[in-house]
């Protein structure tokens, strides 16, 4: 392997920082009931409970 080459941790190691995060003033708020809920997030909710209302309705040990 060429010294050239390095690895992708290496090249990982030798990457600059991440600029700091900025704060928002959304930040300051740690109230989430008060956020409304993204697409995502009601798809995921939705979607979890309709599985777990399938899997309730498996009787045991027929898995």
């Amino acid at each position: 392997m060429p010294a050239q080459r390095r690895t992708r941790t290496a090249a990982a190691q030798h990457a600059p920082a991440p600029p700091p995060r900025r704060r928002h003033s959304s930040d300051d708020d740690d109230d989430d009931e008060h956020r409304p809920e993204s697409a995502a997030a009601s798809f995921r909710r939705d979607f979890n409970e309709a599985v777990y209302a399938c899997v309730r309705r498996i009787p045991e040990g027929k898995v």
